[in-house]
């Protein structure tokens, strides 16, 4: 019997006998009737009790007999003391009897077990009411079973002497001081609970709306900091029932490193399988659990090449440190898991391709794969092939969902209806929550629509049917609107989203779609993923329903049908785009003159967008570029290279979503060419050719550039050709091929001010002037930097005021006119410290320390922190711009073996970057540190290269480091005395 205090009489037991086993005492608990969780296995079992006893985990058989026969050897001779708690049955606690006379087991068990061979039996049963009473009086202070006898009396009789029910009602009065007995007594009474039903099944408990027992608070102590373990496993689920053979199949094979694959049906719950075992194996994976969604069968299957970067990431490979193709990601990784046991598991593989690149290579670790193939082709693995539930399995599914009292009402309609539902578990759970939802009606009214055959697709039939006719369950339900949603939901195929997009799937307004939802998820055709940073919900689709909402898109609407609802959302994004970069303009062109697809959305969704730009892109990303992909596929050409570019030239994510904006491009950049549109092509050359420049990736970017500049030419588009050259002429900048970057500025500036184009006009003065700065002409430069000013300002762009800001304060501080350059550059970091632009921040703290340090009071503290943001950011020119600063810091406080060290690393930093005339200047500074340091032929050698960079790029370093004679011939020993001091 449940509650009589079995648990609690044999630790006590043990207790006392602790003293006769000096060996060992072990406490394990079965779970064999804990409600939410299967019976323990024995295989596992055994693995666990052979840990216990000090076996090394490689020294544990796969084999259960083997196990057995292990645990048994090493109880022989020994004195061990075994507690079997909550036993099932005989079946599960056989083989964990030990074959030795030393040995003592104490197994708990609400149903006698006659199969076993033990020496004693005991019954325990209800407490007699002396007893009752005296427990209760135990448990409540003295002077309240005093001061209310009959209180307690009452709460004795009213759970038939149960000892578990009077400690819970009792521990509920002690926790309650001030409450009278009489009050929680009342509410018992009111309750009017079955009592044979809470004698029955320790769940009453748990259920009662008064002894559930009460939270607990628990305060954890301060910890170390710890290494830091992938536990990438999502949330198991606690109401999962049945495959409790394959379960047991998977945690004991997988107590020792293997191979496995979980196959099946769509919708027979592998994946559910898959994290069950999982979670119930992390104890023998310490050093880690990852897990990857594939999305096999979505019809974009994530690739290896993005897993993997997951993986490496979750590992503590930094961002940055990721290597670019998937072969040395694969090593990477496989070095990374060599030697440690790390559980991986990878759900809804489409098929082997896609997996082999994903298995580690070394022996320790555990792989499951969940897939609706076999893949046999993948050597040494073992399947499990995963059917349907039990009929009783599917029952007790039901019964988790909708309660126990209802499936009692009627057990023939819920047989019926599990039975209908092909006792596919996620049909299953559809028809619970419909029922959950409508808690009026009987199951009969489910019954009788499921036995409709024109509700339901090819009943029973084999592969994916089942899936089918579950689906449609749900889906019949429907009134024709949430059909329609549905199927183009399924269209869209991104992987979550917000209500206006299906308001812009729909062409309805925001609270016509937000009812639309509420149907679907009830339905439970659409989940609620979460809540973004804007405080919206996140929807999305699972996979198996989104493939089914795109198979009925596919069979009732058409291609037209389609392609507008694709057409409306992508609009509806790139209008938001559009509204955030007019909102605070960010000083460079547009990639487009003109959004012909922009779609405007109700305007609530623009004002969240505009009030946190950052959080919007944030959430919108990932489905905006698989929307993309997706228009791509079905060549809507101009929505998708309009959007891929508005995304690739968005100030708040290139740095940190490099990839997709890459895939975007190349997606739209195929269907482009495939329909021979040009100016699309050039587009999105040039927004290829912007996000290598982003990178830093300048040889890349120039080839892409060039190319877009003559696809542009050809087609006559003066507007792009504007932006390619512009583009050009800041990445010969960075080169520091400062002469070929002002000619390519000045035709851009040119066209850009015939278009009448202040954000095109602003752009290129800024970057002119900045040219004219490295080449020594400071008039220039200042009078470009007023001229944009006024362009900017005009535009309404802060961000591009605030760069023209710090750019003249570069200027004051080239002539020496450190305070005008301090003055300057702080103006700049207030605006884009007010815009929130953090990268661009760093950069000026970097201009404002450089200067304070040739007045004398530079601080290395905003240096730090300016790094900090540029390693963020994966901003490799900028980390060696600010570490070079912090060099010239040292140099200026008279620490040149520090400065050499920053120095040294400005320099790596810069190698593969190709920025020539930054290497001139590291290379310049490190001069007058081997000079401080008494090395004047290194000293010597530093300058020259430096020089010979300079000379070749007409910098106006040049000019102030050496003199030369009439035939051109550079004195060095000048040079190294006419540097200036830092």
């Amino acid at each position: 019997m449940a509650g009589v205090g079995k648990s609690a009489l044999a630790v006590h037991a043990a207790h006392a006998l602790a003293a006769r086993f000096p060996d060992a005492q072990l406490f394990v608990d079965l779970h064999g009737f804990t409600p939410g969780r299967e019976p323990i296995a024995p295989a596992v079992m055994l693995d666990i009790l052979l840990r216990r006893l000090g076996v090394p985990p490689q020294r544990i058989p796969a084999a259960p007999r083997r196990r057995a026969d292990l645990w048994r050897n090493q109880l022989a001779g020994r004195r061990v003391l075994v507690v079997l708690d909550n036993a099932r049955d005989a079946t599960q606690v056989g083989q964990l009897l030990p074959d030795a006379p030393g040995c003592l087991v104490l197994v708990t068990t609400r149903h006698p077990m006659p199969a076993l061979d033990v020496t004693v039996s005991l019954t325990l049963d209800m407490l007699p009411t002396e007893q009752a009473v005296a427990m209760s009086t135990h448990i409540v202070r003295g002077d309240r079973v005093a001061v209310e006898p009959e209180a307690v009396a009452e709460v004795v009789s009213l759970y038939d002497h149960l000892p578990q029910a009077i400690r819970v009602a009792g521990t509920r009065l002690t926790r309650k001081p001030g409450q009278p007995s009489t009050g929680l007594v009342t509410q018992l009474r009111d309750a009017r609970r079955d009592r044979g039903e809470l004698a029955a099944d320790d769940r009453g408990l748990g259920r009662h709306p008064v002894l559930a027992p009460a939270p607990v608070t628990t305060v954890e102590p301060h910890l170390a900091p710890l290494h830091l373990v992938p536990a990438q496993l999502p949330p198991a689920l606690a109401d999962f029932v049945g495959h409790s053979t394959a379960l047991a199949t998977l945690v004991a094979g997988l107590a020792e490193p293997g191979l496995w694959v979980i196959a099946g049906p769509g919708g027979a719950g592998k994946s559910t399988l898959a994290i069950q075992a999982a979670h119930r194996l992390i104890g023998s994976y310490p050093d880690g659990q990852l897990h990857a969604q594939l999305r096999g069968g979505s019809g974009l299957p994530i690739t290896p090449h993005d897993v993997l970067g997951r993986f490496l990431r979750s590992l503590g490979v930094e961002a940055g440190a990721v290597p670019p193709g998937v072969a040395e990601r694969l090593d990477l990784f496989r070095s990374l898991v060599a030697g440690k046991r790390i559980l991986v598991v990878l759900d809804d593989a489409s098929d082997e391709r896609q997996v082999r690149t994903l298995l580690p290579g070394g022996p320790g670790c555990g792989v499951v794969i969940t897939s609706r193939r076999r893949l046999a082709g993948l050597s040494g693995a073992t399947v499990v092939a995963l059917g349907m539930l039990e009929e009783d399995a599917a029952i007790e599914l039901l019964d988790r969902m909708i309660g126990p009292d209802r499936i009692a009402e009627d057990p023939v309609a819920a047989r019926d209806i599990v039975r209908l539902c092909g006792r596919l578990p996620l049909a299953v759970r559809i028809a619970g929550a419909r029922l959950g939802v409508r808690r009026q009606w009987p199951l009969t009214a489910l019954a009788r629509r499921l036995a409709d055959e024109r509700r339901r697709l090819d009943e029973l039939s084999a592969g994916d049917l089942e899936v089918r006719a579950c689906l449609k369950l749900s889906y019949a339900a429907l009134d024709q609107p949430s059909r329609a949603a549905f199927r183009l939901l399924g269209v869209l195929g991104v992987p979550d989203f917000a209500s206006w997009v299906v308001a812009a799937l729909m062409d309805l307004p925001a609270v016509e779609a937000e009812d639309l939802l509420e149907r679907l998820v009830e339905a439970h055709m659409v989940e609620i993923a979460g809540v973004d940073r804007l405080g919206e919900l996140r929807y999305r689709l699972h996979d198996l329903v989104g493939v089914y909402a795109t198979e009925q898109a596919e069979a009732t609407d058409t291609e037209p049908v389609q392609r507008a609802a694709i057409q409306r959302a992508l609009g509806g994004w790139l209008w938001l785009v559009t509204q955030v970069a007019a909102h605070e303009p960010s000083g460079h062109p547009d990639p487009c003159r003109e959004y012909g697809t922009a779609r405007a959305v109700e305007g609530w969704v623009a004002e969240q967008a505009r009030a946190d730009p950052s959080g919007w892109f944030e959430a919108e990303g990932s489905p905006m570029s698989t929307a993309v992909e997706r228009a791509a596929g079905r060549d809507l050409t101009d929505v998708a290279y309009e959007l891929a570019a508005a995304l690739g030239a968005s100030t708040y994510l290139t740095g940190n979503r490099f990839d997709e904006w890459h895939r975007t491009h190349e997606a739209a950049l195929t269907a482009t060419r495939r329909t021979g549109h040009r100016v699309g092509e050039a587009t999105l050359l040039t927004g290829l050719g912007q996000l290598h420049y982003e990178a830093d990736r300048y040889p890349l970017a120039r080839e892409l550039l060039d190319r877009a500049l003559t696809v542009f030419d050809e087609s006559g588009d003066e507007y792009g050709q504007a932006v390619a050259l512009a583009s050009i002429g800041a990445t010969c900048r960075e080169q520091g091929q400062l002469r070929e970057s002002r000619d390519h500025l000045a035709r851009a500036g040119a066209m850009f001010a015939a278009l009448e184009e202040d954000a095109g006009l602003g752009y290129t003065g800024r970057l002119s002037g900045s040219v004219d700065l490295e080449l020594g002409d400071y008039a220039a430069a200042l009078t470009a930097f007023d001229q944009t000013l006024v362009c900017y300002r005009r535009l309404g762009s802060r961000r591009g005021e605030a760069l023209t800001l710090r750019g003249i304060g570069l200027v004051h501080r080239a002539k020496g006119e450190h305070e005008a350059a301090v003055e300057f550059s702080r103006q700049a970091l207030d605006i884009l410290r007010e815009i929130g632009d953090e990268l661009m921040a760093a950069y000026t703290v970097q201009s404002l320390v450089k200067a304070q340090i040739r007045l004398g009071r530079g601080e290395s503290a905003p240096l730090e922190e300016a790094l900090s943001v540029c390693e963020a950011h994966h901003d490799p020119l900028g980390q060696g711009i600010v570490l070079r600063t912090i060099a010239e810091l040292h140099l200026a406080e008279g620490r040149p073996a520090e400065a050499e060290v920053f120095l040294q690393r400005a320099l790596a930093v810069w190698e593969p970057l190709d920025a020539l005339l930054f290497r001139a200047r590291g290379l310049r500074d490190l001069a007058s540190v081997h000079t401080a340091l008494g090395d004047r032929p290194r000293a010597a050698v530093a300058l020259a290269e430096a020089l010979s960079i300079f000379a070749s790029q007409g910098a106006r370093e040049y000019r102030e480091l050496t003199s030369c004679t009439g035939a051109g011939v550079c004195d060095v020993e000048v040079g190294l005395s006419a540097q200036p001091r830092p």
